[in-house]
């Protein structure tokens, strides 16, 4: 992608370099930004940063790594189970005859072992939550980190943006009253140069003098005054220019903290999801009715002999378990790399309309520059191209 963007930008090169070397000569860049389409243009840019920061969220930037690493690991402790289930199954059967009777079962209660399993329960969940609300935190710490990070450079990037459209037609403006002086001045040389002829040839007396003085200041007076209203006309068009410029700049930036907050937003609550499912334990562990005899006191006898006659676990199962997880993590990887896939079109195909507008942009620019010389021969060829781009934005 870096290498089309480096050709694309040499080939946009070597046109403007042929027009600038067949046409007229124009500061081309300065010209873009003046054009009606540059928001545009812009807005491209923008959005294609935004995409492309999606793909680089510091948490997900080794996720197909953390997928590997945990299917590897899945697989595993399920095949480590397996192996122990088949062990087990091997092993003999314990020697019970030494248990002769209920009194020579030397065990703790039932409820003593209920006990501990809970307060063994309890410290682990505890341990669980304490560490999964940990992570949350960081999580939203460094996410809320980053969305600052992010807003604040877009909204210094639109602050210069407008302080830069202004000056430029603050100085389009100081340009023209400079040129309207002069050509006022022009106007008025041959006058002038009369005048001061008989100022410095012809001895003449004070009131003459006087009177061919009063005539240089009243020209003088005349110009001063046309280019002061000129003046008084382009600050308020100034005025009138910084609003509706300020007025987009606050659109713009309220919209990407719209989107900026709606993305942070969608990524907490996912994140929430996970938190959730991580915490999602019962605080009592659930151990059915006590057994007990007929005379009211646990049966560890009935147990004992039940739990020799329990089926050892299957080690089937526990392969059939790692075929399953094994499918679901390839389908969560498949949708992953559907999703970066799509974000990288939606790049693609923003960056190819980018470059057709900038290559009609400057299309546009090239031709009206050549009519431009045609029709104004000598004249500051930029400067009338980027009064009529700007005549087009109003």
């Amino acid at each position: 992608m870096r290498i089309a963007a480096l050709l694309f930008t040499i080939a946009l090169a070597g046109c403007a370099a042929q027009a600038a070397a067949t046409g007229p000569v124009v500061d081309v860049n300065a010209l873009v930004r003046a054009h009606p389409l540059y928001a545009t243009l812009r807005q491209y840019d923008r959005q294609i940063v935004a995409l492309r920061a999606t793909l680089h969220v510091p948490e997900f930037a080794q996720k197909r790594a953390a997928f590997g690493n945990a299917q590897q690991a899945v697989n595993a402790q399920l095949q480590a189970t397996a192996a122990r289930s088949r062990e087990i199954a091997a092993m003999p059967a314990p020697d019970v005859r030494a248990i002769s009777s209920e009194q020579n079962v030397s065990a703790p209660s039932e409820s003593t072992v209920r006990g501990d399993v809970q307060r063994t329960y309890d410290t682990q969940a505890a341990a669980l939550r304490s560490s999964a609300q940990q992570d949350m935190a960081h999580y939203r710490s460094s996410l809320l980190a980053q969305q600052g990070a992010a807003f604040a450079n877009y909204v210094r990037s639109i602050h210069a943006r407008v302080q830069q459209a202004y000056t430029s037609r603050e100085q389009q403006l100081y340009e023209k009253e400079s040129t309207l002086a002069l050509d006022l001045a022009k106007a008025d040389a041959g006058r002038r140069l009369t005048i001061r002829a008989k100022l410095q040839t012809l001895r003449m007396n004070g009131e003459r003098r006087r009177a061919l003085q009063a005539q240089l200041d009243a020209i003088q007076h005349r110009e001063d005054a046309i280019v002061a209203r000129q003046h008084k006309r382009d600050q308020a068009t100034l005025a009138a220019f910084l609003p509706p410029l300020q007025s987009r700049a606050d659109a713009d930036i309220a919209r990407m903290r719209t989107n900026l907050r709606s993305r942070t937003a969608a990524n907490l609550a996912q994140r929430r999801r996970v938190l959730a499912a991580q915490t999602a334990q019962q605080m009592r562990l659930s151990f059915g009715a006590p057994a007990r005899a007929a005379t009211g006191q646990p049966d560890m006898r009935s147990r004992l002999n039940a739990l020799l006659r329990a089926q050892p676990a299957d080690p089937g199962a526990f392969l059939n378990a790692r075929g399953d997880l094994a499918n679901d993590f390839t389908n969560v990887r498949q949708a992953d790399d559907a999703a970066t896939r799509s974000t990288w079109r939606q790049i693609a195909q923003l960056e190819t309309a980018r470059a057709q507008l900038y290559s009609d942009i400057v299309s546009q620019i090239h031709a009206d520059a050549q009519r431009v010389q045609r029709e104004h021969p000598g004249a500051n060829v930029t400067q009338l191209v980027r009064a009529d781009l700007t005549t087009l934005s109003r």
